[in-house]
């Protein structure tokens, strides 16, 4: 009898135990390790639970999340996480070791001065950059296998590569093999071209002796198209201009010498403002093994993400576009399978759905709002339209339209942003994102900014008039010790 009513009264704390409980959803473990001079505690905690970290209440938002940001010193650093309730006390001691940088020797990233040499490109799509750096907005085209470049000095791990007498690029040395049977030129020739029209495109094709690097860049109005190290020209440089139509895509190839450039008119496939027909492909960012962000209440990115994807379908099928989505369920796309899906759909517009994140050192209680990114100037008046639309129908914090080179949005096939629409580890962002009204009103919001920049495409930030933004209340409580209740 005794031993039955121990066991009741242990069940019935084991139980109290779990209910009270707060979760820590990072740090991972109780022993963990960063080299950034700062960390945080994110999670959630019970109703009417009082938690504190080294004795300092935490602030906790109206769903029971909160973060939790901490400076951290050399070496290992000592956390008691506590949390509080009528019925009991509950303790756990976390760890999190400062490791010290060890100096290195700095790379030295100076331009080395060598006699010209004759390169050839040896992987498809190799990168020609603006600046010896293997990253952020320095592209200038991708180049294909066998294409011939003159270089003259190098940096670090690329290749200084002359273009013209005024004009360089870099490319990786990984990508490039030394050609000793070259002559002492990489220049090839222009022999002709041919201009092929029709009402949704002009196709341009220009022949050269050989594969070599080329750029296509866009103005207000036009599309140039330069085409480097051509002998039969003046300062090597061969240039087509064509007029640039309101709303645009156009894809390049250069392939056996004869270089491509596709220029599409998509104002034919808009009738009447309207979206009714327009192909857009929907891309639910992360998927299967990729989880993205995790949020203070373990909420997974890739499931918030795909939630708003679905629900921006619906909206979108409802005016009459035709709409794909990279996925429709809990399945791993790898990045370019999602580049090509949408080429292969015709997408006129590509959106990418994430919801963003930080690392170690960030303050998450800092970090909140929506944020819609693009890579091509193509994008950036969608990209505009659509950061508009967002903040107005949901009252997010306005962080603007920036550039970012992410493979999902580089392509020029079509006009592609990817948006961050709210923090997954900021408290009060959590408290939109794990609302069903808030999904709503982001799809609102983002098919709103769409059908604004379809009706007035080129004027975006002259036409879009402001409205009253949807303005929140976030409810925090931070509840006083037991002792005071």
């Amino acid at each position: 009898m005794k031993k039955g009513i121990f066991f009741v009264v242990l069940t019935l704390f084991l139980t109290a135990l779990s209910s009270y409980a707060y979760e820590i959803v990072y740090p991972k473990t109780v022993n963990s390790a960063t080299y950034a001079n700062a960390s945080f505690f994110i999670g959630s905690v019970k109703k009417n639970e009082v938690l504190k970290i080294n004795g300092q209440r935490v602030k906790t938002a109206s769903n029971g999340a909160f973060a939790h940001y901490v400076k951290l010193k050399d070496g290992k650093n000592y956390f008691q996480i506590s949390s509080e309730k009528l019925r009991g006390r509950f303790v756990r001691d976390y760890y999190i070791t400062k490791k010290v940088v060890q100096p290195t020797p700095k790379e030295d990233l100076g331009i080395i001065e060598e006699t010209e040499k004759v390169y050839t490109v040896v992987n498809e799509n190799s990168i020609l950059r603006s600046s010896p750096a293997d990253y952020g907005m320095n592209r200038i085209s991708l180049l294909p296998k066998d294409t011939y470049l003159l270089t003259d000095g190098r940096a670090g791990i690329f290749y200084r590569v002359k273009l013209s007498p005024n004009r360089y690029g870099w490319i990786k040395q990984s990508d490039v093999v030394y050609d000793e049977y070259a002559d002492e030129t990489s220049g090839g020739y222009f022999k002709n071209c041919s201009t092929y029209n029709t009402e949704e495109e002009v196709v341009y094709t220009a022949v050269f002796s050989k594969n070599l690097p080329y750029e296509v860049k866009t103005t207000a109005a036009k599309v140039v198209l330069n085409v480097f190290n051509v002998e039969n020209r003046q300062d090597g440089v061969y240039s087509a201009t064509f007029d640039k139509p309101e709303f645009i895509t156009y894809s390049s190839e250069m392939k056996d010498g004869a270089l491509t450039l596709k220029i599409k008119n998509k104002d034919k496939y808009i009738r009447d403002n309207k979206l009714r027909g327009i192909n857009i492909v929907i891309d639910a960012g992360h998927g299967g093994n990729e989880v993205g962000a995790i949020g203070c209440l373990g909420t997974k990115e890739k499931d918030v993400n795909l939630r708003v994807a679905k629900s921006l379908k619906n909206a979108m099928k409802s005016l009459g576009a035709n709409i794909e989505m990279t996925r429709t369920g809990d399945n791993t796309v790898g990045l370019y399978d999602r580049v090509k899906f949408a080429k292969e759909n015709d997408a006129l517009i590509f959106v990418s759905i994430h919801f963003n994140a930080i690392p170690d050192g960030s303050d998450p209680m800092k970090s909140r709002g929506t944020s819609v990114y693009y890579y091509n100037p193509e994008a950036k008046d969608l990209a505009q339209a659509v950061q508009n639309g967002i903040v107005r129908c949901t009252g997010t914090k306005d962080n603007g339209i920036k550039t970012a080179s992410f493979a999902v949005i580089r392509p020029t096939e079509y006009v592609g942003i990817l948006i961050e629409c709210a923090y997954m580890i900021n408290p009060e962002d959590s408290v939109l994102y794990t609302n069903s009204k808030f999904i709503e009103e982001l799809a609102e919001g983002i098919s709103e900014g769409i059908q604004q920049y379809i009706s007035n495409t080129g004027d975006v930030y002259t036409e879009i008039r402001p409205i009253e933004q949807k303005k929140r209340k976030f409810l925090w409580f931070t509840l006083k010790d037991k002792n005071n209740l």
